[in-house]
């Protein structure tokens, strides 16, 4: 994800909005979408928290790790967010907006993430997105943010992820993936987990799939605690949806 250089009015407006907790505008870059009276693209609808409870951890609850998947060609936009402790606890939600970005569902990631963590506690938090942990390092301490990313769009994320990491001792830790040509492998155990979970659901959500219902829940669980996500997931997916009667085989 590049950064683009603003001007220092446009860092000082942004500082001012950080500082107030939300509540003053502030004039994103220009684009081509509806935008509200603060300059940000708003989020249209919500869905979730949902919870799963996934087998084979037995690690802490205070560490957990986030990530996010998206649909940007989906009218409106989906982005999905997707948490997992240690612990094997996990939550996952979407929402929609006229346009999402890939850093955008990983601010909301984190600040739903940490959400589900009781007030007050310790937390180390791992995300594979290193703009997304600069910037919810800066919101947690204050630190003026220099530049700004392009695909920082949704004022409810920065603001729920200021609030949200201010409420606990927040670690925040990147730990970078490595992607080849068929395979995406996280380095942390708990990422693994975390990149399927919104992988799948996203899937779900584009086919209008109900994430609770009984047989899919089941897939969702086997799917999130498998091996990496590869190039044949799509088809085991697609093995799953004719299994389970959800469309025509041909």
């Amino acid at each position: 994800m590049s950064d683009q250089p603003i001007s220092a009015e446009h860092l000082a407006e942004l500082q001012r909005h950080i500082d107030d907790g939300g509540h003053t505008s502030f004039t994103q870059q220009p684009g081509a979408v509806t935008k509200d009276e603060g300059g940000w693209i708003p989020i249209l609808s919500s869905h979730g928290p949902y919870e799963l409870q996934l087998l084979g951890f037995d690690g802490p609850a205070d560490v957990i790790a986030t990530d996010g998947a998206r649909d940007s060609e989906a009218e409106p936009s989906v982005g999905v967010w997707a948490a997992v402790h240690a612990d094997g606890s996990a939550r996952f939600g979407w929402y929609r907006a006229e346009h999402t970005s890939a850093l955008s569902v990983e601010l909301e990631a984190l600040q739903r993430g940490l959400g589900g963590c009781p007030a007050d506690s310790q937390v180390t938090a791992l995300s594979d997105s290193k703009v997304a942990v600069d910037i919810a390092q800066r919101l947690r301490s204050g630190v003026a943010i220099r530049r700004v990313p392009l695909g920082c769009l949704h004022r409810e994320s920065v603001v729920g992820l200021k609030d949200q990491s201010r409420r606990r001792v927040v670690t925040f830790r990147h730990i970078p993936g490595e992607k080849t040509a068929n395979k995406y492998f996280p380095r942390h155990a708990l990422l693994g987990p975390a990149d399927r979970l919104a992988w799948v659901v996203l899937q779900f959500v584009r086919d209008d799939i109900d994430p609770l219902d009984a047989s899919a829940k089941r897939w969702l669980v086997e799917r999130t605690a498998s091996g990496p996500r590869d190039r044949n997931a799509l088809r085991r997916y697609r093995e799953w949806l004719l299994e389970a009667g959800r469309i025509a085989e041909g």
